[in-house]
């Protein structure tokens, strides 16, 4: 483009000997756990993958309210954009802190101009009216985002080994009515796959099938697990797999 054609306030940027690409997608990320780093250690070992949960992801999320929310959000923020993404599809948890949460979030990133889509990962961990007011939370901020040109809202879940069956019914029920997104973690440990067996006798990707959880609009995180049938399933349905190469090094 020639300089000379621009109107007189059109800003410019020389990116002469630069590379120019699109901004880039994470499509699996948790803002909540950005100040995570340097964090003291968990109380005690995490051999197994519950373990790291328990002792350390899930004493952290707890802990959240509304101020270190945005902090951690605007820190995640920024950091994002600094690596040249523009666009977070985030994974929202904060038991403490539900309602309102998303809105938390939203506002730092609109105040970067980043890109995101935002849920809140239903849980039945500490109860079911919990797990209810995660789904509300996410209902809530996927009506008031319709239009918005930087976020929208998805319904989310934890993990089916946490969640109810009730609770993923429930998903399945508003993802449909609101026209939108799921997006929730799978077979990221040996837990998923434990439960599913226990509970529904068949394998966790059959069983979420059964439930109308996996559609061409589904996101599962991590799916490091999938055996070759669950992975023909997944490609059956159009679902959307996400890998974390750091997340996945537990």
């Amino acid at each position: 483009v020639d300089p000379a054609t621009l109107a007189a306030d059109t800003p410019v940027l020389d990116a002469r000997g630069t590379t120019v690409i699109p901004g880039l997608v994470v499509a699996h990320t948790h803002l909540y756990s950005a100040l995570a780093r340097g964090m003291p250690g968990p109380p005690a070992p995490t051999p197994t993958f519950r373990a790291i949960l328990e002792n350390v992801w899930w004493r952290l999320d707890r802990a959240l309210d509304a101020q270190s929310l945005a902090s951690s959000a605007a820190v995640g923020a920024v950091e994002a954009l600094r690596a040249g993404v523009t666009t977070l599809i985030d994974h929202h948890e904060s038991p403490s802190a539900i309602d309102g949460s998303l809105d938390v979030i939203a506002e730092q990133t609109r105040a970067l101009g980043l890109r995101t889509v935002l849920c809140y990962g239903a849980t039945d961990r500490h109860g079911h009216a919990d797990a209810e007011a995660g789904l509300r939370e996410s209902a809530r901020f996927a009506q008031a985002t319709r239009h918005d040109p930087l976020t929208r809202g998805i319904i989310g879940l934890h993990a089916p080994f946490t969640c109810a069956d009730d609770t993923l019914a429930s998903a399945a029920q508003l993802a449909a009515e609101h026209d939108t997104w799921l997006h929730l973690h799978a077979h990221e440990g040996p837990d998923d796959a434990a439960d599913a067996e226990a509970r529904w006798g068949t394998s966790l990707l059959r069983g979420l099938d059964a439930r109308q959880l996996l559609s061409a609009r589904t996101i599962l995180a991590h799916a490091i697990r999938l055996d070759a049938a669950e992975v023909e399933r997944a490609r059956e349905r159009g679902v959307w797999i996400t890998h974390q190469a750091r997340s996945n090094m537990n």
